[in-house]
């Protein structure tokens, strides 16, 4: 995951990264940002696109803005993948957009694509409702340490492969805080299925057979 904004956008740098990652087998994703750089950021991706697979290239989508479908149909056109977000940043034309329904608005416009779709929220319901609503092939993420028991099953309720996005640097623990501050049931969850673990590890080891063990 990178963003296009430290980058300063530059065609240069994309072909650089691109080729990097080509040779890699690696996918570049771009992070959203403001409205403000939104153009700029599918522009970039569009650039990658020039030197990689469409399979290779995403973009975040956030559910928040007036914009979001048609960004995401953009993407969809030029064969880039989408991640839908609830979104951080509000649209300054519509700062009251409901969240969870501009998540299910980019999500309906996409429920006939080919794309690689990802849904990434910790919101079940909101993942309940999202997840019903297509018949595609579409990934849930979750950010690592914050993908609970319930969560997990719901995932595999719908078979939907599960990614874990790994955050790091200082911004981390500030926005993990506020994902739980504004889910406080995803606050209790995560607590029980840490619970539920420790207990489990305080069980005794369980004992394999010689013919079982050596199949393991």
């Amino acid at each position: 995951s990178i963003k296009p904004p430290a980058l300063h956008f530059d065609g240069t740098r994309a072909r650089t990264l691109a080729l990097a990652a080509r040779q890699a087998g690696v996918r570049l994703h771009c992070d959203s940002h403001g409205t403000n750089v939104a153009d700029l950021t599918l522009d970039f991706a569009e650039r990658l696109q020039e030197h990689l697979p469409g399979d290779l290239v995403s973009v975040t989508i956030p559910g928040r803005w007036e914009r979001s479908c048609g960004d995401a149909l953009r993407m969809e056109g030029r064969g880039i993948g989408v991640r839908v977000v609830k979104g951080q940043w509000p649209d300054p034309s519509n700062p009251g957009l409901d969240l969870g329904g501009g998540f299910i608005d980019v999500v309906d416009s996409l429920a006939t694509g080919r794309s690689r779709l990802v849904l990434a929220s910790h919101d079940a319901a909101l993942l309940a409702r999202a997840s019903g609503r297509l018949s595609r092939p579409f990934e849930i993420e979750f950010i690592h340490g914050l993908q609970t028991d319930s969560l997990m099953d719901l995932a595999h309720q719908h078979t939907a492969p599960v990614t874990i996005y790994v955050p790091y640097g200082k911004g981390f623990a500030p926005s993990a805080l506020g994902i739980l501050r504004r889910n406080p049931r995803l606050f209790l969850s995560l607590f029980k299925s840490m619970a539920v673990r420790r207990a489990q590890s305080d069980d005794p080891p369980t004992e394999f057979s010689s013919s079982v063990a050596g199949k393991a």
